[in-house]
């Protein structure tokens, strides 16, 4: 039995299983106590070096391993601080360019307003010189056809002089209110053809829209000649007279309409054929504009514009 816990323990020990090698050593040992007390201690202690030899060993593979883990993690943090130093700097740098461009782009956008706005200033003043040359000539016609020739050219430089204006007196350099602006025509129109808001009934509903210059000038000065052409031939004889103006936004449409209670158009009258000026003016710009226009001759005129 001896010889063979023996025999036992020298083979696991042999295998490194140093566990089982000290179990079976503890049982050959208490067999053999009273003939190998000796053997017994010195087998135990070097078994019991070996399998603490191992711990340690494996401990200071795994401070080794933890120590190396930590070293990495170090060099990586070290990375990314840099890295995070370096997208920072870049990002200063990037804000820094952004800022400049924006303060030059601003610089210039307020140069542009500027001189924008001093052209507008001109050339609203250009048109009111133009406009009051028109009436000085005016006073020294005698013809009635010269006079009512000349102050409706007075009344197309005024319907842009006061595009001009509005745009010299606000800070978007291209777009108007055209509710302000049909309303302050309309308003110079009937002081213009010596209408008070007594004398007329006048109705004025405008959508309150912001349109582009390139639209508002061609739109202002088709309503000053469809309103000028009520006040100078609809309303001769009726003591009563009525104006309606309408200007809607529908579904990304604007439906001009002005409609008058007075005698109405002649019934041989076209369009198409017609030999006034303004009229052909109007046709010109509705067709500048992309829309079309259909006229009512009777009772009144009633004149639809689309756009």
């Amino acid at each position: 039995i001896a010889e063979n816990l023996k025999f036992t323990a020298e083979l696991f020990r042999n295998l490194g299983d140093y566990q089982q090698a000290l179990r079976y050593s503890e049982r050959y040992i208490s067999v053999r106590d009273s003939l190998f007390n000796k053997e017994k201690s010195e087998s135990l202690a070097e078994i019991q070096v070996k399998y603490e030899t191992e711990k340690k060993e494996q401990e200071i593979a795994f401070l080794e391993q933890k120590e190396q883990l930590q070293l990495t993690r170090l060099k990586l943090q070290g990375f990314w601080i840099w890295l995070l130093m370096v997208a920072l700097i870049f990002a200063v740098v990037v804000a820094l360019l952004v800022y400049n461009r924006f303060l030059v782009k601003r610089r210039a956008n307020i140069k542009i307003q500027t001189l924008l706005r001093e052209l507008n200033h001109r050339v609203k003043n250009n048109l009111q010189i133009l406009s009051s040359l028109l009436s000085l000539q005016s006073q020294q016609l005698a013809d009635k056809a010269a006079v009512e020739a000349v102050k409706s050219g007075e009344n197309r430089v005024n319907a842009m002089a006061l595009i001009h204006q509005k745009l010299y007196l606000q800070e978007d350099d291209r777009t108007i209110n055209i509710k302000e602006y049909i309303e302050e025509l309309v308003k110079y129109l009937l002081q213009t053809y010596g209408y008070s808001k007594t004398d007329i009934k006048l109705g004025v509903n405008i959508d309150d829209l912001m349109i582009d210059v390139d639209k508002a000038i061609p739109l202002g000065l088709v309503v000053n000649e469809l309103v000028s052409n009520a006040f100078k031939h609809a309303f001769a004889d009726n003591p009563h007279p009525e104006l309606w103006l309408k200007l809607k936004d529908e579904n990304g449409k604007m439906l001009l309409e002005v409609n008058d209670n007075g005698c109405g158009l002649p019934t041989d009258f076209d369009l198409r054929s017609t030999k006034s000026f303004g009229m052909k003016m109007v046709k010109i710009l509705i067709r500048q504009l992309k829309g079309k226009i259909e006229i009512k001759k009777s009772p009144g005129t009633g004149v639809m514009v689309e756009i």
